[in-house]
């Protein structure tokens, strides 16, 4: 499954911790070098994987002393909740009431949420 998910961006998010350049500042005019430039990288973290696991991963591929790689702002990755947990199984019986053949299963939300 992981092997099918990994060939779509809208299924490959759900089982990879993910990369985006989000903000690139550097010079001011086309024809001037800068004296320096910066790049935002906002991850989202697979559970599993962790802060210091991404940072690692960054600095081995960067590969340059020159660059200066700093967290900004930092989350861990969301724990698995269990499937035999209360809200777990209050919304599985919801679900089954109102949909009674329907195969109920967990998810991974990808996106970040104000519920952290």
């Amino acid at each position: 499954l992981s092997f099918a998910m990994s060939f779509k961006d809208s299924t490959k998010a759900q089982i990879t911790t993910t990369f985006a350049f989000t903000t690139i500042d550097g010079g001011v005019k086309d024809n001037v070098l800068p004296n320096s430039a910066s790049v935002t990288l906002n991850t989202r973290l697979l559970p599993g994987h962790t802060v210091d696991d991404v940072l690692a991963h960054i600095e081995k591929v960067v590969n340059d002393p020159q660059v200066k790689v700093e967290v900004l702002y930092a989350n861990e990755a969301s724990d698995i909740s269990s499937t035999e947990s209360e809200g777990y199984n209050v919304i599985h019986h919801t679900v089954k009431q109102i949909f009674h053949d329907a195969i109920v299963i967990p998810g991974l939300l990808i996106g970040g949420t104000d519920t952290k």
